[in-house]
């Protein structure tokens, strides 16, 4: 662990693992995962380590639903709990068969260790490659490539594209402006050469 602060270096528990295909932070606590094989199917799954911080160990939460193949790597963002329930989303693509890919989005509820599936990308902009993702205000905003047309001089042309995600249980309210005090006091001009100064005020039937 590095200090900035005091510009120091202190040893801390190792990792479970070496290789982890995202790292990210929820609840001031460092998630990690990696891929692993269901012990039922042999299918790949996406496992996920957490480290505490406060007490140095690092524990397993419960894997993702598993998939055929993972294709690619996985893109990460979190939700605030904010406008959204606090979740880790893992967008990402499996193959099915040689040429055959289709996209999943999972959430992660850091609360009760549980997966669940969300909205995937439309097969239309499915992405050739990761996807470079922004979280604003719980709305999760990618860009990535995605195969546009084949080239018989160029081969594959791959053009960008830029998709919007709002994620389960979002709600935006705009903050709404207190109502004015019962007690409200008007304008009033200070006399420099009068020590005295007269406050004008009104209040409200109501608060009578």
């Amino acid at each position: 662990m590095y200090n900035p602060v005091l510009n120091t270096w202190t040893k801390k528990a190792n990792p479970p693992l070496t290789v982890y295909s995202f790292v990210i932070v929820v609840d001031d606590k460092i998630l990690g995962g990696h891929s692993q094989s269901n012990p039922h199917t042999n299918w790949p799954e996406l496992g996920l380590s957490i480290y505490d911080s406060t007490t140095d160990i690092w524990s397993e939460a419960n894997p993702s639903p598993p998939v055929r193949r993972f294709h690619h790597s996985q893109s990460v963002g979190v939700t605030s709990g904010i406008y959204a329930p606090k979740r880790l989303y893992v967008f990402g693509q499996e193959q099915l068969d040689l040429n055959t890919f289709q996209t999943f989005t999972w959430a992660y509820n850091p609360e009760d260790n549980t997966w669940s599936t969300s909205k995937t990308i439309p097969d239309s902009y499915r992405p050739s490659f990761g996807h470079l993702i922004a979280v604003v205000e719980d709305t999760f905003y990618m860009g990535t490539f995605y195969n546009a047309q084949y080239d018989p001089n160029l081969g594959m042309q791959y053009l960008p594209i830029g998709v919007q995600y709002v994620p389960i249980g979002y709600s935006y309210h705009e903050q709404i402006s207190p109502e004015p005090s019962p007690l409200e006091t008007l304008t009033s001009k200070p006399q420099p050469s009068n020590p005295n100064t007269s406050l004008n005020t009104t209040i409200a039937p109501t608060a009578l």
